[in-house]
């Protein structure tokens, strides 16, 4: 994968973790134009191959977080959310991503019920982010 490709991946998922953190909520306006430019721009630049490997990391999304959102214990923007990211990463480096991104989550989770927080919802947009941070470091080339 391009290296010019993880700046749009990074970027939204930096601003998806602080609108996350502080809202609670990803909004549309972020994750579905990146979603969008990320296939384009994997069109593009590699013809079909580009696109299918791009459609395949945004199922790789959709596998790991569809369950989560049709169970309701995520919502649904984090689903466009890894969608979007995904368009933009290669599948092996989306799947590195979202181990990451449920590592971080769980370690925010227990940092949460040891802080006593108030039981509710927990952002998983800066996990996301950790994930996609730690993956473009591992994937670099």
């Amino acid at each position: 994968m391009e290296q010019a490709f993880w700046i749009p991946a990074l970027a939204t998922a930096v601003i998806a973790a602080g609108v996350d953190a502080r809202t609670r909520r990803i909004p549309n306006w972020l994750s579905v134009p990146s979603m969008v430019a990320g296939l384009v721009a994997a069109g593009m630049r590699s013809g079909s191959d580009g696109l299918w490997q791009s459609l395949l990391s945004v199922g790789i999304a959709v596998l790991f977080f569809g369950m989560q959102c049709w169970m309701g214990s995520m919502g649904m923007g984090d689903l466009k959310l890894g969608c979007a990211l995904g368009a933009w990463i290669a599948p092996e480096a989306m799947v590195f991503a979202l181990m990451v991104a449920a590592m971080a989550a769980g370690l925010h989770a227990v940092v949460y019920s040891l802080l006593r927080y108030p039981s509710g919802s927990i952002p998983y947009g800066p996990a996301m982010a950790a994930g996609v941070i730690v993956s473009m470091f591992a994937h670099w080339r």
